[in-house]
């Protein structure tokens, strides 16, 4: 049986794609840790966004989580066939990094301190570090997030504050170490 899909809804996916590639970009390369991989994924994501696009249905939420709802089930597939966490990757790697026009000593200090943290995000449960990825890699909203996770939109924030806390401590445990 065939679906017809509605021309707005591939008017609406025309203009998120322009809008928010970027940012779909970004989260997959937040959970991924590799260039490659994340543009390949982004674009399997918007591959299979449009086989199912007749299944959209603004009723049940909308779009921006709709789409990242299917990225998160594509990354987590993808990880799950690693059977490995993503290796660590410098900050010259970041794409939306590049070009600084900060002095390198800055610059340096800055790519360390990234490492350090993508190193301790990487130590979190897996289920944090998805939550994490779709806050500050997609910019996501907590209820969206929670749309996305089959969890509460409290529970979403609660989960972040826990992930952030153990961050602060695991930074700070790294810098009373350093020190000494």
């Amino acid at each position: 049986m065939s679906h017809s899909i509605d021309p707005d809804v591939i008017d609406l996916f025309e203009a998120w794609y322009e809008r928010d590639l970027p940012r779909l970009y970004r989260y997959v390369w937040y959970r991924v840790r590799d260039q490659a991989q994340a543009e390949e994924l982004t674009a399997a994501i918007c591959e299979r966004a449009l086989q199912i696009l007749d299944r959209y249905d603004p009723a049940r939420g909308g779009f921006d989580a709709w789409m990242f709802g299917i990225a998160h089930n594509e990354v987590r597939s993808a990880l799950r066939s690693q059977r490995r966490r993503p290796d660590l990757l410098s900050l010259d790697a970041l794409p939306w990094n590049r070009g600084s026009a900060r002095p390198v000593e800055q610059q340096v200090a800055r790519r360390e301190a990234f490492d350090r943290l993508i190193g301790l995000i990487a130590a979190l449960p897996e289920s944090d570090q998805a939550v994490v990825a779709l806050r500050y890699g997609a910019g996501l909203s907590n209820p969206e997030i929670a749309q996305i996770t089959d969890l509460t939109p409290n529970h979403v924030a609660v989960r972040l504050h826990r992930a952030l806390k153990k961050l602060r401590e695991a930074l700070a445990a790294e810098q009373a170490g350093a020190e000494e």
